[in-house]
């Protein structure tokens, strides 16, 4: 099994859920370990198995995590492309 998160890795969960719909707004949350540093998000993009529509959730930003002293991080993003 690769290690997860590493430098330069590109990052892809498959989460099996109904149906969403037309989504608007995605929370990210994160939660360190004690070695974290942080985690460099560029986008988060939802598929629906089936189709060819995605929402796209721009983030480009660091997630700050045990460097600034947090132990969690939470992200409120919009979409956006809505198809």
């Amino acid at each position: 099994m690769p290690v997860r998160f590493q430098r330069g890795q590109v990052e892809a969960f498959q989460i099996e859920a109904v149906s969403l719909g037309n989504l608007k707004r995605v929370l990210l949350r994160c939660e360190a370990s004690d070695t974290s540093q942080g985690l460099y998000c560029e986008k988060i993009v939802v598929q629906e198995t089936g189709t060819v529509s995605e929402s796209v959730f721009t983030c480009e930003r660091w997630i700050p995590f045990m460097s600034q002293g947090l132990r969690h991080s939470e992200i409120e993003l919009y979409c956006q492309d809505e198809d």
